[in-house]
């Protein structure tokens, strides 16, 4: 019986322990407004390739790994949105660090999951001369 018991502790710690992986998830959705609107969203990986993701305004669902949104349009400049610069950390992440169990954390660290970006991104265009 008291290895049941064992067993069943080390599992509930190995299945609790990613806990902004498992309850909060690698995706985000953002609404995204700007001035003027209209205006073609595009997300930027780390290899700076763009893929068009909306229209202004939109609501889009990221992954919390996206580094840049930006935001183009002839005639403007182009509006660059750092995410991870500007999101927080998710609280559920903080959870592991309670359980004091190193591979929740390591877990929520690789997948994104700890990253909590901002809910509403608002771009202001800027107009070329």
């Amino acid at each position: 019986m008291k290895n049941v018991r064992t067993l069943t502790l080390g599992v509930s710690v190995l299945v609790l322990s990613s806990c902004a992986t498992i309850f909060k998830g690698t995706n985000a959705d953002v609404k995204i407004t700007s001035n003027p609107p209209n205006l073609k969203v595009y997300s930027i990986n780390k290899q700076e390739q763009l893929t068009e993701i909306g229209t202004t305004p939109c609501v889009v669902t990221i992954h919390k790994k996206t580094p840049y949104l930006v935001v183009k349009n002839e005639g403007y400049y182009d509006e660059k949105y750092d995410v991870r610069a500007n999101a927080k950390v998710e609280p559920m992440y903080w959870v592991n660090a309670l359980n004091l169990f190193i591979v929740g954390p390591v877990i929520d660290l690789s997948t994104g999951a700890y990253i909590k970006p901002e809910k509403d991104i608002k771009f202001e265009m800027k107009k070329k001369f």
